[in-house]
């Protein structure tokens, strides 16, 4: 069975045009208009550098920031949603992560499901982002929360690092020994086993991870999430099944 990652599914719509996009969205905020359907629609379904070009068309179409003109026009559950399109994916991601850092308990599913499954060029940027908004590095933060646990922030440490290799290639001799040692591990109760997990889930490729991930369901007959499920628990574990969902 060959290992396929998961891909996104938001891409550049190829017949865009900002200007036609930053008519449609005056007429749809036009006073007394609100069209929510039309702005959704366009605002949901163009990547982010496509929304960057809208912005400028709006501006330049009709004087106004679509930022303003948006929260004249809605209702603060909506708006909130609407505003969050406009910001920068890094800078908004920062401010998610400040905010389940911040709160009673710290809310580590969130913190996981943001850093776990992207790239490193994407963990940088988030972290560049959150140090230019709130004067501190995301590291010392999560390093610093006491409701996390040792090996949470030993795998946040090394995702933050950028020690994932990113090559497309993958090696199903090499994904065979790795399934094999997890395996082995998990099997005959090694205290060592959440240190292998870890390493795994934080070196290996994505597509070589889903080749791993195969190799271990013909060697154990068991899914890869059993294994985790084994091996780690609690907030570590949540963040090591969040990564395996790239596959």
């Amino acid at each position: 069975m060959k290992a396929q990652r998961k891909e996104p599914t938001l891409r550049p719509i190829l017949e865009f045009n900002p200007l036609i996009d930053a008519r449609k969205l005056k007429a749809a905020l036009t006073a007394g208009c609100h069209d929510e359907s039309t702005v959704i629609n366009i605002l949901t379904t163009r990547s982010y550098s496509q929304r960057e070009e809208i912005i400028i068309a709006y501006h330049d179409t009709t004087g106004h920031q679509l930022s303003q003109d948006l929260s004249s026009a809605f209702s603060s559950k909506c708006l909130k949603v609407l505003l969050a399109l406009l910001e920068p994916p890094d800078e908004f991601l920062a401010k998610e992560l400040d905010k389940a850092l911040n709160r009673l308990g710290t809310d580590s599913e969130v913190v996981s499901e943001i850093l776990c499954t992207r790239s490193n060029a994407k963990i940088s940027g988030i972290q560049l982002a959150y140090l230019k908004l709130h004067g501190k590095t995301l590291l010392s933060v999560i390093s610093s929360e006491f409701n996390l646990s040792l090996d949470y922030k030993e795998l946040m440490s090394m995702l933050l690092q950028g020690l994932r290799h990113e090559s497309k290639e993958t090696n199903q001799e090499k994904a065979k020994k790795r399934a094999a040692s997890v395996h082995n591990a998990v099997e005959e109760g090694w205290s060592t086993s959440t240190k292998i997990f870890l390493r795994l889930l934080t070196h290996e490729s994505f597509d070589q991870l889903c080749m791993v991930f195969d190799e271990y369901r013909l060697v154990s007959g068991l899914a890869m999430e059993e294994a985790v499920k084994s091996a780690c628990s609690g907030d570590v574990g949540h963040a090591a099944l969040a990564i395996g969902m790239n596959c």
